[in-house]
């Protein structure tokens, strides 16, 4: 399987594959839930993939670098790594506040009421209590 997709090409050069993993990474945070937070800020989401993504690709530089082999492949997996965690981070801040946008009932209290029992009953055991409740939006 390893050998069939360095055949595709998409193993060549160093553009390529950053930006494979990059595909693979938005496609997994389209299905993510992320953290429930309401204080979701949206520049701090734009901070996070901003600093993610200049630091995913800067990394390249490290390649120029005037030291030893094992010092650069340590500082370009270090600062892709940081890259890749922060796209991660506010990928999954921006799918969560993209799907508290799209829901309207955050705390799902349309599908958890229930028709309650209006009808008065009284007995030796009986307690009522005056109370208001809502059933999918009537109150």
């Amino acid at each position: 399987m390893a050998m069939n997709i360095g055949k595709t090409g998409l193993l060549i050069g160093m553009l390529k594959p950053k930006l494979a993993a990059l595909l693979l990474l938005i496609v997994s945070l389209i299905g993510a839930k992320g953290r429930k937070d309401e204080k979701i800020r949206k520049d701090m989401i734009a901070v996070y993939i901003g600093a993610g993504l200049l630091l995913y690709f800067i990394s390249v530089l490290c390649f120029y670098l005037n030291a030893t082999a094992t010092i650069i492949a340590i500082s370009y997996i270090g600062i892709t790594s940081i890259g890749y965690m922060l796209i991660l981070t506010g990928g999954g801040r921006l799918s969560r506040l993209l799907k508290l946008n799209l829901q309207k009932d955050i705390f799902n209290t349309e599908n958890e009421t229930f028709p309650q029992d209006e009808q008065l009953r009284e007995n030796e055991y009986s307690v009522n209590l005056p109370a208001k409740y809502s059933l999918k939006d009537i109150v």
